[in-house]
């Protein structure tokens, strides 16, 4: 079989060419959905799913490529190439598709794009081509956004040494990180909820010629370490991200110190950033202390 399931088995039915994943509720994000992932690795080519999303706020409907074999895990350096349909950015029959990358360790080069239909409402083409030098991201036959690859050493090997796999996914969540997706208890929507995926198809090139270039991991190099303030964040919950990794270091810990307080916090890791929250307020500026994997500090 092209697809294995990667978890929650019980949350997807295959009928007539149709997989439909399943969120029973939104009062627990560790219930809702289940991920498919390919079998085979994937580099340069063509690939392909109708979907119809699940709507609201808090649903993520996706179809995307990602590190071979990591099972979505992030505690070291990866690639990515993503198609989500954010339930939350659906509205006025019209829907804001997040297309992104991730190179390095955390790094994204992210694009909302906005199509004129309600990706709920019926099933839509949805394309990731990669060529020797460029991405692309098609909806319904047009493309939306290219994006040059050449200029990150890390996608370059991956997609060079078919390091890609492709995944197809229904998840819910209660952070509140993510603005543009929401929080499920937002959610007016009943439940059960649903996302269907038909017509797949992972149709590798076999001919290309390998993609050249270097220079940035987007990431994953030297030099200092990057500290962005997340978006939504308030005098209640600060998160920041931390980017530009040194290849082959991780995150173990990020401790945090707000102006107003007398001690360091440790920081709670949850998808692509860390956070802090008290029912007191932070107030700025902050200062941080990271440890890495190899036990090194820096203040």
């Amino acid at each position: 079989s092209t697809w294995k399931v990667s978890y929650s088995s019980d949350k997807c039915t295959y009928s007539g060419g149709v997989y439909k994943m399943k969120c029973p509720s939104k009062d627990n994000p560790g219930t809702c959905g289940m991920r498919l992932d390919s079998q085979p690795r994937l580099g340069q080519g063509t690939y392909t799913a109708a979907m119809k999303a699940a709507p609201g706020e808090g649903m993520n409907t996706a179809f995307y490529l990602f590190s071979y074999g990591r099972n979505n895990d992030k505690s070291k350096a990866w690639n990515e190439i993503d198609i989500e349909i954010l339930g939350k950015q659906i509205y006025g029959g019209k829907t804001r598709i997040w297309t992104n990358v991730w190179t390095g360790h955390g790094t994204q080069h992210y694009q909302l794009v906005t199509v004129n239909w309600d990706a709920s409402k019926g099933y839509h083409t949805y394309v990731i081509q990669i060529d020797s030098s460029k991405i692309y991201w098609k909806f319904d036959g047009k493309t939306y956004r290219t994006f040059t690859y050449t200029g990150y050493s890390d996608l370059v090997q991956t997609i060079n040494n078919l390091d890609f796999q492709g995944e197809l996914a229904l998840w819910g969540s209660h952070d509140i990180g993510w603005t543009e997706m929401g929080n499920m208890w937002n959610n007016g929507n009943s439940y059960p909820m649903y996302a269907y995926f038909k017509n797949i198809k992972l149709n590798k090139c076999t001919s290309c010629s390998p993609a050249s270039g270097g220079g940035s991991s987007g990431g994953g190099g030297s030099g200092k370490l990057k500290i962005t303030n997340k978006n939504g964040v308030n005098k209640w919950w600060y998160a920041v991200t931390v980017t530009n990794i040194p290849s082959g270091l991780g995150i173990k810990t990020v401790k945090i110190k707000a102006a107003n307080k007398n001690s360091w916090e440790t920081a709670k890791k949850e998808w692509d950033y860390y956070f802090i929250n008290q029912n007191k307020p932070y107030n700025a500026p902050f200062d941080f202390k990271i440890t890495t994997s190899k036990g090194q500090t820096v203040t």
